[in-house]
């Protein structure tokens, strides 16, 4: 993938966030970028769909979703952050697709280590025996944006996780949303939309360069942890700030177990003693680990407002310390207004009393229907819908 240089960073005005106008002006004069990476997203995409429809009846969804994780894998970070988002919807994808793109969200293939390494230095001004009495030469975990490692202060001997991120984004970054831009307006001018669709884009570009600051990131780690200190079973790593900077993120390491693992080891073949009784305790932690995240989950809808944005299986443990509920990853944090939190708690009580038209009207304080929607005749669906759905249910366990 090409690299526009520093020099070309500063002409962009991307020293601190994304800025679609001097993304516009930079561009423009500089079609040959522009085409460059087009023709290769598009022969790419192009190649996808001729080879996913000549294989249609040979091979299955779960292969096809393997070569799409690999095409969104090959064409760089926007692209697999857009995988990681089809992930999550497997309503639209489906479930064999949705679990291999699920993949994107715990690995990514790692940069070089090297190019890490001088990253690291630059970014700390110190050479990294200097600073580090050990450091890992190979990445424990590497992501779309950065890759993790681990290592040993000299100075204290503290064991830390040292997130160094992947050269260059900021600019191929960019230039995605500059292309992606340019074809939703094709697309509103041919089909005579009037939103303009690029402040979608515009929003999803700010939310990931916005990604691209660690130091942020950092402050977004502290702000969800004294927002939910009072829960007990929560935590975060701490953030070690004098080993920070823009593009290096280092925080206490935290001993723990991820729900795949957990999941693995719970869902074990194994009739040994041994293992019946590591897979007998892992269901136990999973089940725990299940129960805290909904308790949690429902705190940051309904009460404190403040959500972890992306809490995927790669952003959760389980500590091996004190069995708390670990959250990693604080690139993007999401809001709630305590209106829409009133409305949700609202709209729980009306669902247990079978109140369909206050229903409704919570769903209208959440700003989830449009003015031309006739609220009576959805509550009325409402009501039909759920009495067919509960009438179901309680045949399925009419013995």
């Amino acid at each position: 993938m090409f690299s526009l240089g520093s020099q070309q960073t500063v002409e962009l005005g991307l020293s601190t966030c994304y800025d679609p106008i001097a993304s516009e002006k930079y561009f423009g004069q500089r079609p040959w970028l522009v085409w460059t990476r087009l023709v290769e997203v598009v022969s790419s995409g192009v190649g996808f769909v001729a080879w996913s429809g000549l294989t249609a009846v040979s091979h299955s969804w779960a292969e096809r979703g393997k070569a799409l994780r690999n095409l969104f894998t090959s064409l760089g970070p926007t692209f697999v952050k857009l995988g990681q988002t089809l992930a999550t919807r497997p309503d639209l994808v489906g479930e064999d697709v949705s679990e291999e793109l699920t993949k994107l969200q715990t690995s990514s293939p790692p940069f070089d280590d090297e190019t890490a390494k001088r990253v690291l230095e630059a970014e700390l001004g110190m050479a990294i025996d200097e600073v580090f009495s050990h450091l890992d030469g190979r990445p424990v975990a590497a992501a779309s944006l950065g890759q993790v490692y681990f290592g040993v202060i000299a100075e204290d001997g503290t064991q830390v996780a040292v997130k160094v991120q992947r050269p260059n984004l900021l600019e191929s970054i960019t230039l995605d949303i500059y292309i992606l831009r340019f074809l939703l307006s094709v697309v509103r001018s041919a089909a005579g939309i009037n939103t303009d669709l690029r402040l979608l884009v515009d929003e999803v570009a700010e939310g990931l360069c916005g990604e691209l600051d660690y130091r942020r990131e950092a402050a977004q780690a502290r702000e969800f942890s004294a927002a939910h200190r009072h829960l007990g079973f929560v935590t975060t790593p701490e953030v070690v700030h004098r080993l920070t900077t823009k593009r290096v993120l280092t925080t206490k390491w935290v001993h723990g177990f991820s729900p795949t693992e957990l999941l693995r080891v719970a869902n074990s073949n194994s009739t040994s003693a041994d293992d019946l009784q590591a897979a007998a305790m892992a269901k136990r932690a999973v089940l725990n680990l299940v129960d805290m995240g909904i308790e949690c989950s429902l705190c940051q809808l309904l009460d404190t407002g403040v959500m972890h944005a992306d809490p995927h299986p790669g952003n959760i443990m389980l500590s091996a310390g004190d069995g708390s509920l670990v959250y990693l990853d604080f690139g993007l944090l999401a809001y709630v207004p305590p209106k829409t939190s009133e409305a949700m708690m609202s709209l729980l009580v009306h669902l247990v009393l079978r109140d369909w038209r206050s229903f409704a009207t919570d769903l209208d304080a959440m700003d989830l229907l449009k003015p031309t929607t006739d609220r009576e005749a959805l509550a009325y669906d409402l009501g039909e819908e759920f009495s067919n759905t509960m009438s179901a249910s309680r045949a399925s366990f009419d013995f």
